[in-house]
């Protein structure tokens, strides 16, 4: 990984590959197990494998096994080069690499515009909110001060109605005390009274 975080480009090697010297009394095309599974680039397992299957041909080769025929790669001249690729740190790009590199790098662009968008509309959606949450705990003031106020006018209108309704038990005991006393006069003082 390079210091932003990229995976390094691979690292190209040119080596030069010569062929193997081959036995000379060996037909061409004509190979031992060993050299078949050199040949194809498998193991000799998976040859002897092919044989039993039917899909290599071979003939028998004396009394140490079998030849088996496949087509020998053309030589190789010493300006031949096989190129390796092996994961490195030193500079080179493959275009295809250079390619998905540019796709990376647009996406990466894409997502921070789009990270960027996202963290403006929560700035104004928290923004909104601490408005919303100023303007509740506003309302809510007005409200207890309005529930306080209220309770207290009814306390005053209770003490009111309370002090209303003594004064008119007071004044019904003082009309009962003096129907009383106007029934115990005889009935001569009634009528001088009136």
């Amino acid at each position: 990984m390079n210091p932003h975080g990229y995976p390094n480009p691979p690292l190209t090697v040119g080596l030069t590959v010569r062929s193997p010297s081959v036995p000379a009394d060996l037909d061409d095309d004509w190979c031992s197990v060993a050299e078949a599974a050199r040949r194809l680039g498998v193991t000799p397992t998976a040859i002897r494998n092919r044989i039993k299957r039917g899909t290599l041909d071979t003939r028998p080769n004396g009394n140490v096994g079998h030849l088996v025929h496949v087509p020998k790669p053309p030589p190789l001249t010493g300006s031949d080069t096989v190129v390796l690729t092996v994961p490195g740190t030193v500079p080179g790009t493959v275009p295809e690499t250079d390619a998905l590199v540019q796709e990376l790098r647009g996406w990466l662009t894409e997502l921070q515009s789009r990270m960027a968008a996202a963290d403006t509309e929560r700035g104004t959606i928290l923004r909104e909110a601490a408005q919303e949450r100023a303007q509740a705990a506003q309302e809510r003031d007005r409200l207890q001060t309005a529930l306080v106020e209220s309770g207290q006018s009814l306390a005053r209108l209770t003490e009111a109605r309370e002090a209303d309704q003594s004064r008119h038990r007071e004044e019904m005991a003082e009309l009962q005390r003096q129907l009383l006393d106007l029934r115990r006069q005889p009935w001569w003082r009634r009528m001088w009274a009136a």
